[in-house]
């Protein structure tokens, strides 16, 4: 009977560990991610933040 409730609790302990790495996934690649924000210069940067980003100086409503 103790192996069975060891199965259990492992893969109930694996599914938690399985969604926090899910729930996290976006900071995660956030903080890898940053590496990429630094190099500004580059044309690639440059047409992302012109298609993603909002223009800092244009007024709301304009």
């Amino acid at each position: 009977m103790m192996g069975l409730h060891a199965i259990v609790v492992e893969s109930t302990l694996g599914c938690f560990i399985a969604i926090m790495v899910i729930a996290l996934m976006p900071f995660i690649l956030m903080i890898l991610g940053g590496t990429i924000f630094k190099n500004e210069d580059t044309p690639q940067f440059r047409d992302f933040k012109q298609n993603y980003f909002i223009d800092e100086d244009r007024k709301p409503g304009t």
